[in-house]
């Protein structure tokens, strides 16, 4: 550095004598007929801070040794946060495996197995209820033969006070073991439930750590679509996996701004063109309970198509017109009522086989990025595009606002009656844990990636999966997210995902990569 900056004032002159640069004039703001640069025949009068080249010259030396330093340090102490990092996961899996092969002890050695009755294990063993009884009738009929006997005969018998001592307590033990076997069938019963119970609660807090062990995915490719100019911006799939829907852009050979795709013989093929549409469809809901559908398109309407007997779907419903275009569509649980999110917030009520129009909430500028209803219903979680998660409450028949979280997510899902998870662009995955206790969330943070770029996600409820992918690169990474922990990298898919979507099920997972739309099948769920 200070080789590099001796050449630069080497190489300028003074403006008023034109001789090489000698002196600095570092004062702060420069008084009027003042210079910056000075050279030995410069006046320095009424000059305060005057610092010759070579003083600047190693003064920026000691700077960049020292912020060499940090950043030497720094690298350092990264280094040894990712080794501890990985340290801490390889522990935790080795506990993981430790707690699974205890399970299988667990069971090896009972000896009445899960789900086998006290009977089952009678009959297992060729003896039965009424062998055990006489067999420990007889037993205790000759153990106190033999304790009169040694009434009796006790100056004959050289029996000392311990010896009697254990043979008194074999005899309370046969009479015990007779007053069980003659209890009742319930009590019985009611016994090996209870120690059941307490066998499953175990088997689930060793089943809970050691899932990351035994998980494993195995996606292979099963369709493939070049769509070249179509941008597709919502994709969904049906309860079942084997219809999706796409929402697009205007689809030129088609004229049409959605398409329905069916399964059949294994292969993917195009159904049906939505052609009712006046701009593009942003958003797609499928009804869990059929495979009716909800459309959301940029003419500010929402369209309820429902599945005739031709196996074609027909215009059934056009909600009224909105103040915005809808950007997300999601229906509850229940499949009772629908919410949209755009710049307004809109929710719709089934009443007699008919949405009717229920509440709508102005965003004040805040546009809705997504949705998602808790299992119960009661709670929907609501992420803008300005950092913002506000959570909602269905309360005497209203949707009211209950808390508010400072906090950007492109990606929110409810996983269960009130804990969330998001995504954020940057890759790190957040979990929103309610806390009864300050009625609030605590938020905990988890790095999945190291590249702080811009990626997309999706993410599976039921099967807890979450793929992710910096978007135009590859690969596509997929995780298990189980609880507040996420599992290391179960599969990679070697794709741009540009947009991912998973089926309800996760039996598929569809992918836009590179101009074209591949649709991925979990191996197990093909045959």
């Amino acid at each position: 550095m200070q080789t590099s900056i001796s050449q630069i004032f080497t190489s300028i002159e003074c403006v008023n004598h034109k001789k090489q640069i000698e002196f600095i004039n570092l004062t702060y703001p420069l008084r009027k007929n003042q210079s910056r640069l000075l050279c030995k025949d410069c006046d320095f009068n009424h000059c305060e801070n005057i610092f010759e080249t070579n003083v600047v010259n190693d003064f920026l030396e000691k700077i960049q040794i020292q912020q060499q330093q940090l950043q030497n340090k720094f690298d350092k102490n990264q280094n040894l946060f990712r080794q501890l990092k990985d340290s801490i996961n390889d522990y935790l899996n080795s506990i993981e495996e430790l707690l699974f092969q205890e399970k299988q002890n667990i069971q090896n050695n009972q000896v009445i197995k899960p789900g086998n009755s006290f009977d089952q294990f009678l009959k297992q063993n060729q003896i039965n209820r009424e062998l055990i009884k006489n067999m420990s009738d007889e037993l205790c009929a000759l153990i106190l033969q033999d304790q009169n006997s040694l009434k009796l005969h006790s100056e004959q018998v050289n029996f000392n006070e311990e010896g009697l001592m254990k043979v008194k307590q074999k005899i309370e033990k046969l009479t015990k073991f007779e007053q069980f076997m003659n209890q009742g069938e319930s009590q019985i019963n009611q016994q090996f439930l209870q120690s059941q119970s307490q066998l499953q609660i175990q088997q689930s807090i060793v089943s809970t750590t050691q899932s990351f062990v035994k998980t494993q995915v195995n996606y292979v490719k099963t369709y493939e679509k070049q769509i070249d100019q179509q941008i597709i911006y919502d994709l969904k799939f049906n309860n079942k996996g084997n219809i999706f829907v796409i929402a697009s852009n205007l689809i030129a050979d088609a004229n049409c701004y959605a398409q329905i795709y069916f399964q059949q013989d294994g292969i993917f093929i195009l159904k049906q063109n939505l052609d009712i549409h006046s701009g593009y469809v942003s958003s797609i809901c499928f009804n869990s309970q059929d495979d009716n559908f909800f459309t959301a398109c940029q003419d500010k309407k929402i369209r309820f198509w429902k599945q005739t007997k031709q196996n074609k779907w027909s215009l059934e419903q056009e909600l009224i017109e909105l103040n915005s275009t809808a950007d997300c569509i999601l229906m509850n649980n229940q499949q009772n009522y629908l919410a949209a999110g755009g710049e307004y917030l809109c929710f719709w009520k089934q009443v007699n086989g008919k949405w009717i129009y229920d509440t709508q909430q102005n965003n004040f500028g805040q546009k809705i990025e997504t949705l998602s209803f808790n299992e119960s219903d009661k709670l929907l979680a609501v992420a803008y595009q300005d950092y913002l998660i506000k959570i909602f409450e269905y309360y005497n028949e209203k949707w009211i606002q209950r808390l508010q979280i400072q906090k950007y997510t492109m990606l929110l899902n409810f996983y269960n009656l009130n804990d969330l998870i998001g995504i954020q662009i940057n890759g790190y995955l957040n979990f929103y844990e309610y806390d009864n206790q300050i009625c609030d969330y605590q938020i905990s943070e988890i790095e999945l990636k190291q590249q702080k770029e811009n990626y997309v996600a999706c993410f599976c409820l039921k099967k807890k999966l979450l793929a992710l992918s910096q978007k135009g690169k590859e690969p596509i990474d997929l995780f298990m997210v189980n609880e507040n922990r996420v599992s290391k990298v179960l599969q990679q898919i070697p794709c741009q995902g540009n947009q991912l979507f998973f089926s309800n099920n996760g039996d598929y997972l569809a992918i836009i990569s590179n101009k074209q739309l591949i649709i991925y099948q979990d191996e197990g769920e093909r045959y």
